[in-house]
């Protein structure tokens, strides 16, 4: 009994701790003032997205060649100024307590909303019906049956690849 009781003990101590998924926030935010006044849209894109990305590079090079170091796999995101991993309370703690880093939050899953009651989705009476919708004639599809009942159409833009 105490040979278990003593091999358990040495299985929990040799277990890695629990790892959660966090997201390390940065200090720092690139001037883009600057942007309002490129009038050409492209330019102004690449010149925002310049700025963030030297700007992510240069907050989060520290962490980034720490966490190599300790041979943790991490994402970084350039758009928030964040990085993505797998961290233990140690790791959290330590990131958490360095000077670049803002704060370290967990990284919560996204729950989508349950999809609308079919009635919902039924078209109302055609003189509510928006001119948009007449444009696109939606309504000559609704009077035939066709009212995609059914289908669920969604987006989740989380803003970054």
């Amino acid at each position: 009994m105490i040979l278990l009781l003593s091999a358990l003990l040495s299985l929990a101590a040799s277990a890695p701790p629990p790892r959660a998924s966090v997201l390390v926030h940065f200090r720092g935010r690139p001037d883009l003032s600057a942007a309002s006044s490129i009038p050409d849209r492209a330019a102004r894109r690449a010149f925002v997205v310049a700025a963030l990305t030297a700007e992510a590079e240069r907050a989060q090079r520290g962490v980034r060649d720490e966490l190599r170091r300790q041979g943790v796999a991490f994402r970084p995101h350039f758009l928030a100024n964040v990085i993505e991993l797998e961290a233990d309370a140690a790791l959290a703690a330590e990131l958490a307590a360095r000077p670049e880093v803002r704060v370290v939050a967990p990284n919560r899953a996204f729950a989508p909303l349950p999809a609308p009651e079919t009635e919902q989705l039924v078209p109302r009476a055609a003189a509510a019906v928006e001119p948009n919708i007449e444009k696109i004639r939606a309504t000559d599809l609704w009077r035939r049956g066709f009212t995609g009942q059914g289908i669920v159409v969604g987006v989740a833009d989380t803003g970054f690849e």
